[in-house]
C-alpha cells in the first residue's frame, strides 16, 4: 500500500514548463488522500507554447483498484489531449478507450479545462463532475454542472463543451467532493455553501493562497481536516 501511495504521488505534476507566456497565468494544486491511496487526481500540462490544460478527476472507490484506474484515466486523457482535437471529442475518445478494458465497472468523474493563453479563451468539459467554479475578481461565482456522464461507464457517451473568455483577474477552480464532504473534528461537514464562501473571500488571492484557504478553514472559521 505504501508503494502504491508513493507511485500515485509521483504521478502528480511537480512543476510546469510554462514557456514564453508564463506571465499570463498562475496555477496551483494540492491533494491530501484520506487513506494511503485513493482515486482522486489532478494534472496540468502545456500543449504547445500557448495552451494550458488542467484536469481534476475523482475515481469511484478507494484503495489500489481506484489508484490503478486513476493512473489509466490520467494517462489516456493526457495522451489524447495533445492532438488538438475539440475538447468534447478528447473526453469522448478517452471514455471509449477506458470502457474497453473496464471489467470491474469502475468510473471517474472529471473536469477538463483548456485555456488559450493568447486570447483568454477557455474551454471546459465536465464528465459527471460538479465542483467547477468560475471565480470573478469581485467575488462573483458561477458553478458549472455536468456536461455528460461519468467516464468509463459505457461506450459512445457524448459530451458538450462550455466556452468562455477569462478576463484578467478571473480564475477557474476545479475540485472534488473531497472538499465539500470534508468533516471537522466535531463532525460538521464543510459543505457546498462554505466552499463557495471561502472562494468568494479569496477571489483576489493568488492560487496557492486560495487552495490553502480551502484546505484549512470554513466560512465560519472552524478548522477542517480535508479528506479526499
Amino acid at each position: 500500500m505504501q508503494t502504491a501511495a508513493e507511485i500515485q504521488q509521483s504521478f502528480l505534476p511537480k512543476r510546469l514548463p510554462c514557456g514564453p507566456y508564463a506571465d499570463r497565468f498562475a496555477i496551483h494544486a494540492a491533494m491530501t488522500p484520506a487513506a494511503h491511496v485513493g482515486g482522486d487526481f489532478y494534472e496540468y500540462f502545456m500543449v504547445g507554447v500557448s495552451t494550458l490544460c488542467a484536469v481534476v478527476g475523482d475515481v469511484s472507490g478507494k484503495g489500489v483498484p481506484a489508484s490503478m484506474f486513476m493512473s489509466m484515466s490520467r494517462t489516456v486523457l493526457k495522451t489524447n489531449a495533445r492532438d488538438g482535437s475539440p475538447l468534447e471529442s478528447i473526453v469522448a475518445c478517452s471514455n471509449d478507450l477506458l470502457v474497453e478494458d473496464n471489467g470491474e465497472g469502475m468510473f471517474v468523474t472529471l473536469a477538463v479545462a483548456r485555456l488559450d493563453l493568447l486570447s483568454g479563451l477557455c474551454e471546459l468539459v465536465s464528465g459527471g463532475h460538479e465542483e467547477i467554479y468560475l471565480l470573478h475578481q469581485q467575488g462573483r461565482l458561477k458553478q458549472f454542472g455536468a456536461m455528460g456522464p461519468a467516464i468509463g461507464l459505457f461506450e459512445g457517451a457524448e459530451f458538450t463543451c462550455q466556452t468562455m473568455r477569462l478576463a484578467p483577474g478571473e480564475g477557474l477552480v476545479l475540485a472534488t467532493d473531497g472538499v465539500t464532504e470534508a468533516f471537522n473534528p466535531d463532525g460538521t461537514q464543510f459543505g457546498e455553501s462554505a466552499t463557495q464562501e471561502v472562494l468568494r473571500a479569496a477571489a483576489q488571492a493568488a492560487p496557492d493562497v486560495l487552495v490553502s484557504d480551502i484546505f484549512k478553514t470554513s466560512a465560519r472559521g472552524r478548522d477542517f481536516e480535508l479528506k479526499i
